[in-house]
């Protein structure tokens, strides 16, 4: 339900989004548009065993510029928001509201984070 209403929000916005499931169909929808996407929003945690800090190394590894936000709100991965930003990736901390995303997208996009 929080992926449709952000992906809902970011349209409105006037984002172009393509929406996954789990980061094995974002790696699917990867290839299949070679790799065309300017942002990963990727959950900290994804279905079928991909996080999505794992699914944002492989797709950097196919396009350093990936600009990439990683979301969470689960205290056991807090450990984990150091990798995040270490790896020059953008966290958004959860709950949020759809101004903070807004902000989070824009500032990501325009390399401000």
């Amino acid at each position: 339900m929080l992926r449709r209403i952000t992906v809902r929000a970011l349209r409105r916005l006037g984002y172009q989004v393509t929406e996954a499931g789990d980061g094995v169909e974002a790696q699917e929808i990867w290839q299949r548009r070679d790799g065309a996407f300017d942002l990963l929003l990727a959950d900290m945690v994804l279905p079928n065993g991909l996080s999505g800090l794992k699914l944002s190394h492989r797709l950097r590894e196919q396009k350093a510029a990936l600009k990439t936000i990683i979301a969470s709100g689960y205290s056991a991965e807090l450990a984990r928001i150091e990798d995040v930003t270490a790896a020059g990736l953008t966290y958004l901390p959860k709950p949020f509201d759809l101004e903070t995303l807004a902000r989070k997208v824009r500032a990501c996009l325009d390399g401000r984070t």
